[in-house]
């Protein structure tokens, strides 16, 4: 899905009216409709109030159409007109003759900040300012926003909270708004952690804006979902050799655990054959957590020295916990002279190549990093703001010739070639765990991306797969989705697994019979 600038859904908004045709206070009413439809399914008591704070522009017009809606809904709306500058656009103007009469509807026309507040479980819905907002609130408006930010009520805006700026770093005041609505594609802005107050849960849907401008329109960024994957369909003949050879360096003493979850990962994600190259006190640990791999064990006890020939595998990643050694950096310098086919760098690889710029020339082209913040702070530098650094990250993995994830809550990918940057939706970074649902470790993100280099699968398809599997259980084929995720030793962990004979309505002979194991499927959970 391309997320469009400012610009450009202005003139989809112009396009759509020239050409479906349709009246710009109908396509108005339309979004109104779609807001309402999204609303009335969060709060279905019409008993609890409603208030809607609206400006007198085309997001005002939003909101008066909304009250308009709500109020035929049977909802308990009052409608706050924030009339300061005195400048209405035709649309509002409009919509401020369709609404009922006053005394079925309350409307309270403000030419100053204050405001009394609404009742105490009534919810807010912020109709200030929209899209269109080209300069920082301030006088009344910022009073306004101020006063908003402070009642105890949910707050929820119409496309975007009054103040921010959809595609560019915000400098004023913008409303903290719990719930968004954002009108046929989300906001760029949306997916920037400097926003994350403002932005809170967001939700877009479509208002009927023409197709076709969306198709023939080029954007440089792109939101990835779940529907956009889909790996080859397996085989009831393939086997393990199948799915490629992939090599992993991980590991080092005292952090054995950042291999076993990476090697686990690649399994899970569906590599038919697994190495992991690790120091020798690793041995027992990998051997027991994870039999599933082989193991090749480094010729020292604690850390990695020398890495097995990258020639001889499909695919090769290294990085999660193998240390900062003088050894270690040199074993990596080796492995990168000898290497011709792309990596995956991640975790402590990305550091020892922050420590040794030079290496940069000898990185194979369109490889993958997989950055966290503060690792890409120390590859390429300190950026003042989100945008500034996804800025910084478009033109690295330009100059430089290779794939860049930048991992976050909503993770960035920047391939090397002038494509639009893709934004995944990861469930949450770090290790933490919240209301109930897995936590995603780090080290699992890497490997991923390794079992799809070494299912020879493209580049950018590698690369998605990696920004989408890495927050969520991996699911890559709905029709198909219990051969990609499960391993033979997690059989065996589950004492409620068994074998049965599946039921047939006529019996077929027994070499004919499939067999399959009865086990509670995944519940994949997740903020959406």
């Amino acid at each position: 899905m391309k997320i469009f600038n400012t610009e450009q859904i202005r003139a989809w908004d112009a396009y759509t009216i020239k050409n479906e045709p349709v009246r710009s206070v109908d396509l108005m009413n339309r979004a109104a409709q779609a807001f309402a439809h999204w609303f009335t399914g969060l709060y279905g008591d019409t008993r609890r109030p409603v208030s809607v704070f609206a400006g007198t522009g085309n997001n005002g017009g939003d909101g008066l159409a909304l009250a308009r809606i709500l109020h035929r809904k049977a909802y308990d709306v009052r409608l706050v007109v924030c009339d300061f500058g005195g400048k209405r656009s035709a649309d509002f103007e409009r919509q401020l003759q369709m609404l009922p009469p006053r005394d079925s509807l309350p409307v309270q026309f403000l030419h100053a900040s204050a405001a009394s507040p609404p009742p105490a479980s009534a919810v807010v819905v912020d109709a200030l300012f929209g899209s269109g907002l080209t300069r920082p609130l301030e006088g009344p408006w910022a009073e306004m926003i101020a006063f908003l930010n402070r009642l105890p009520n949910e707050i929820v805006a119409i496309d975007l909270p009054s103040g921010l700026y959809a595609d560019r770093h915000t400098e004023g005041p913008c409303v903290r708004a719990q719930r968004v609505f954002s009108f046929e594609t989300p906001k760029l802005a949306f997916f920037m952690p400097e926003n994350g107050a403002s932005v809170g849960e967001w939700a877009f849907g479509a208002i009927g804006l023409h197709p076709e401008f969306a198709a023939q329109t080029d954007s440089p960024f792109t939101y990835l979902t779940a529907d956009a994957l889909r790996l080859r369909a397996r085989h009831k003949f393939d086997h393990k050799g199948t799915y490629g050879h992939a090599l992993l360096i991980a590991g080092s003493y005292g952090k054995m655990g950042a291999a076993v979850l990476a090697a686990k990962a690649a399994l899970r994600a569906g590599a038919g054959l697994l190495t992991v190259h690790a120091p020798a006190c690793g041995g027992a640990i990998l051997q027991t957590a994870v039999p599933e791999a082989m193991f090749s064990a480094d010729r020292r006890a604690k850390l990695w020295s020398a890495a097995p020939d990258p020639g001889a595998y499909r695919s090769v990643g290294l990085g999660c916990g193998i240390g900062l050694a003088p050894e270690t950096a040199a074993a990596m310098e080796a492995l990168l002279d000898r290497a011709h086919s792309p990596l995956v760098l991640d975790a402590d690889a990305l550091n020892l190549l922050a420590a040794h710029p030079t290496w940069w020339p000898k990185i194979p082209q369109n490889s993958l990093l997989t950055p966290h913040l503060k690792e890409f702070e120390r590859l390429f530098g300190a950026s003042r703001n989100d945008f500034e650094r996804l800025e910084l990250l478009r033109g690295q993995a330009a100059a430089r010739g290779v794939h860049i994830i930048l991992k976050g809550t909503h993770r960035n990918r920047r391939p090397r070639r002038p494509v639009p940057l893709q934004l995944h939706r990861q469930s949450r970074h770090g290790h933490c765990r919240r209301r109930g649902r897995p936590h995603r470790h780090p080290d699992r993100l890497t490997c991923p991306r390794v079992r799809a280099r070494g299912c020879r699968l493209p580049r950018r398809v590698s690369a998605r797969i990696g920004g989408r599997f890495g927050g969520e259980p991996v699911q890559p084929a709905r029709h198909d989705s219990r051969q990609h995720r499960s391993l033979p030793g997690r059989r065996l962990e589950r004492p409620g697994a068994r074998m049965r004979i599946s039921r047939q309505k006529k019996a077929a002979p027994l070499s004919e019979r499939p067999f399959q194991i009865a086990e509670k499927p995944v519940q994949t959970t997740g903020r959406r």
